[in-house]
């Protein structure tokens, strides 16, 4: 408070300085008008920095419970009453990575350190979004210097580092291994079992992946993330009206909903109340990305194949596939439906593309589990590499192949999927361009 006492000090001095004795009452009642106006505009700054203080503090009780769109909305509320905080700009980088929004994190992490977040403090900040990005070249020497700062908690530290490791499927190993450490460090948080969980499921491990979600939601019921897994988990195995209140819980989650809305549709579908799943479904075409959300667009089709809908669901689907290719589950309804609308050849063609993606998606699987036990087999990674860019995640053959010439820089079959692959998304995205040429280059110095 000193600084602006001094300063309205200085002010009525001088105010003082110029009046004379001739004028002394008027000006004293101009100072007691100064008094009362300063005295208002100070309570107006104190108490908005009071409110701005009091969000921040809900802010952090919420991060404290994993609620991070509550925590969200208070530090809008903040921002909304000083947008010159920096301790709100700084919380809202670690909310920001916490929920996977790595891009906002970097905004606000710009705003704080405009706002004078030390130079220390902000590298930190930044390896943890490199990390949780999956750009761990710079960031893993870090780590063990970051989980000794004050500035983070120790779950923020191994949740973004794992999550990088998560980022490749050719680092599963360190991902488990830091982990494993994570959840015998901290038994009593949900986050690494359901972290490990996500793992396990990437490798078809369906026992491991039920164990680690089991506990993770005996462990917080509320770990919306976890619940919808769970609930995703159960109708796996055929069971709806088990899955049904996991879906309801993980709906609860802004992150989490369309997907749990969606899975609550299903359930309803499937244990026969098709009233109920195709109202819930209307609710949901309401929202603005309706028409491009994969599974909400796969879950109308089926329901409207189960109710004999056979034109509008194949239209539904062929509209799906056009967008989606690699979406598995879609081009094997679209196959049924032209079956039952007795287009048998296109069936059948597509039914075998169905039936040969999903067998090599499985021996994908299976190559991945070897290469965690044999991790320097570099056959092994361009052989993942070539069916992920055929059938599976294209980003994730990308990087298997570049895992490759990380062990045999001169591979010449994974230069060239490299080079085809970069070369045919070259045309608007400088970046394709720029790896087309780089990989050209190195598979032109072979010859």
């Amino acid at each position: 408070m000193s600084g602006p006492a001094k300063e309205y000090k200085n002010e009525s001095g001088a105010v003082a300085a110029t009046n004379d004795a001739p004028t002394r009452r008027g000006g004293g009642r101009w100072f007691v008008w100064a008094l009362v106006v300063g005295g208002l505009l100070g309570a107006g700054f104190y108490g908005r920095e009071a409110l701005v203080w009091n969000a921040q503090a809900r802010a952090r009780a919420n991060m404290m419970q994993q609620r991070w769109e509550d925590a969200d909305r208070w530090l809008s509320q903040a921002d909304s009453w000083s947008s010159s905080n920096l301790e709100t700009q700084r919380l809202w980088t670690h909310v920001a990575r916490r929920r996977g929004r790595l891009d906002e994190a970097r905004r606000h992490l710009e705003e704080a350190v405009r706002r004078g977040l030390p130079k220390s403090q902000a590298d930190d900040e930044n390896a943890l979004i490199q990390a949780q990005a999956g750009d761990l070249s710079g960031a893993l020497p870090l780590f063990e210097s970051i989980l000794q700062s004050p500035h983070f908690d120790a779950t923020e530290v191994f949740e973004a580092y794992s999550i990088g490791f998560m980022q490749s499927r050719r680092m599963m190993r360190q991902a488990f291994d830091m982990l494993t450490r994570w959840s015998e460090q901290d038994p009593q948080n949900a986050q690494p079992q359901y972290l490990l969980a996500r793992l396990c499921l990437d490798l078809e491990d369906w026992p491991r992946a039920e164990r680690h979600l089991r506990t993770a939601v005996e462990v917080n019921r509320e770990h919306r993330a976890a619940a919808l897994l769970w609930a995703q988990l159960q109708l796996r195995r055929q069971q709806p009206a088990d899955a049904l209140p996991w879906f309801r819980i993980a709906a609860a989650g802004d992150d989490e909903r369309l997907a749990a809305q969606v899975g609550e549709a299903t359930c309803l579908r499937r244990l026969g109340d098709l009233d109920g799943a195709r109202s819930l479904l209307r609710q949901l075409d309401q929202r603005k990305d309706a028409d491009s959300n994969g599974e909400l667009q796969l879950e109308w089709a089926r329901l409207e194949l189960g109710s004999g809908e056979l034109e509008a669901a194949a239209t539904r689907l062929e509209k799906l596939v056009a967008r989606e290719p690699r979406q598995w589950d879609a081009q094997y309804e679209l196959a049924t439906a032209w079956r039952r609308l007795g287009r048998d050849e296109e069936a059948r063609q597509k039914f075998a593309e169905v039936q040969e993606a999903r067998t090599q998606l499985g021996l994908a699987t299976h190559l991945t589990r070897l290469s965690l036990q044999n991790p320097t087999k570099a056959d092994l990674r361009f052989r993942i590499g070539q069916i992920q860019l055929r059938y599976g995640d294209e980003a994730d053959g990308v990087q298997w192949l570049q895992g490759v010439l990380e062990l045999i820089p001169k591979h010449r079959s994974a230069l060239e999927l490299l080079v085809k692959h970069f070369e045919s998304r070259g045309e608007g995205d400088s970046e394709a361009r720029s790896l087309a040429t780089q990989y050209r280059r190195q598979l032109d110095a072979l010859r």
